[in-house]
């Protein structure tokens, strides 16, 4: 028998972080859309969550750290020649 589906596992924890994020609690969506990505790697609705998060506090694509950055392709299997 496999495990819950983790998309679904998600779901509650993808909502609070769209609420503290609607409520201008950045750094509560910040943790909840992290832990969203902990349960689901591959969770669409919490990368744009994250997109949002930038956006409403000024955060360029420049700003984000080169650690995010590789944190991100490794969950979505992305590599880059360089």
């Amino acid at each position: 028998m496999a495990g819950p589906d983790p998309v679904h596992a998600a779901e509650p924890t993808m909502l609070q972080a769209n609420v503290y994020l609607s409520h201008g609690q950045l750094a509560q969506a910040l943790a909840a859309f992290k832990e969203v990505l902990r349960l689901s790697p591959r969770s669409t609705a919490a990368l744009l969550g994250l997109s949002k998060l930038y956006a409403v506090t000024g955060q360029t694509k420049e700003a984000r750290s080169e650690e995010h950055t590789s944190e991100l392709q490794s969950r979505f299997g992305i590599s880059y020649a360089v």
